[in-house]
């Protein structure tokens, strides 16, 4: 199996595994997630993707790249060293400030992997994005400390229009993670710096669109047209009812069907990412025993 082949399989079962349901929550659209969950098998596909990711071997209009992997020890160990920094060698965190990376860096950076596998398979997994089909995506950031969009997207529905994705993941304060994710979209509009940074997201990600889309794509268009996806990662031992109208949802600066929440509740959180961490650095080796 070569790493194209890797990715294409990851996709596929991800694709076929992972399901949401959309829920009218009144002043929102709720997107309830069904699929995540500690199986080996959905965990290392998951890691997997996370590698593809992380090396470009997808691209942003989601196509399968693996050209700059395959065949390279260097490549495999220059990625492996990024996942160093991301994810450090082992999950001995033990410290005070050891729990703090994980908590602050190494899990809200694997979330953020997770929501642009979701919209990845958006565009074969019915209502992940219910405004409309994903065209392409950010990439992920390169450092978990960065700032700036945790993730964007280019979507068609009649016209162009750009997704905005906010991303927390907090295990024990669900409620908490929620407030921060939407209060990202308060003065949306006048936030000039943020306004640069779309410009930025939208310029990279317009040379992907085929011709046909590329023509939507002028006169600050996103300003017309965009989606708001707060996304929180909270323990699923934490009862939460997402299902009624929010005040910090009704007042964003779009549409009812353009707010989008998607809250990931995740059996045994910590467990979770320690197991997908493992997977990665497994895969890792995988890549470097076969090139």
């Amino acid at each position: 199996m070569t790493l194209y082949d890797d990715i294409a399989q990851s996709l596929s079962y991800l694709s076929e595994t992972i399901t949401a349901t959309v829920v009218d929550s009144g002043s929102h659209f709720t997107v309830m997630i069904n699929g995540l969950d500690r199986s080996p098998i959905t965990i290392r596909h998951i890691a997997i993707y996370t590698v593809a990711t992380v090396s470009h071997a997808i691209e942003a209009n989601l196509k399968i790249s693996a050209d700059l992997m395959e065949d390279s020890r260097e490549s495999v160990l220059d990625i492996g060293e990024c996942f160093k920094r991301y994810i450090r060698d082992n999950n001995n965190y033990s410290s005070a400030t050891d729990k703090m990376f994980v908590d602050r860096s190494r899990n809200p950076w694997l979330a953020e992997v997770i929501v642009h596998l979701l919209l990845n398979i958006s565009t074969t997994v019915r209502d992940l994005h219910p405004p409309g089909q994903i065209l392409t995506t950010s990439f992920v950031h390169d450092l978990p400390t960065d700032n700036g969009l945790d993730a964007a997207a280019l979507y068609f529905s009649n016209t162009l229009g750009v997704v905005i994705v906010e991303c927390k993941a907090y295990k024990s304060r669900p409620v908490k993670a929620f407030k921060d994710a939407t209060n990202y979209f308060t003065n949306f509009d006048d936030n000039h710096i943020l306004g640069k940074r779309i410009r930025t997201h939208v310029q990279l990600m317009r040379g992907y669109l085929s011709d046909d889309h590329r023509k939507y794509a002028a006169n600050s268009f996103w300003k017309q047209e965009k989606s708001f996806v707060p996304t929180i990662f909270y323990d699923s031992a934490l009862q939460q009812d997402w299902s009624t109208s929010r005040s910090q949802m009704s007042s964003m600066s779009v549409t009812k069907e353009k707010r989008i929440l998607v809250p990931i509740n995740i059996d045994d959180y910590h467990i979770f990412f320690n197991e997908l961490s493992d997977s990665i650095r497994g895969y890792i080796k995988e890549l470097l025993q076969n090139v």
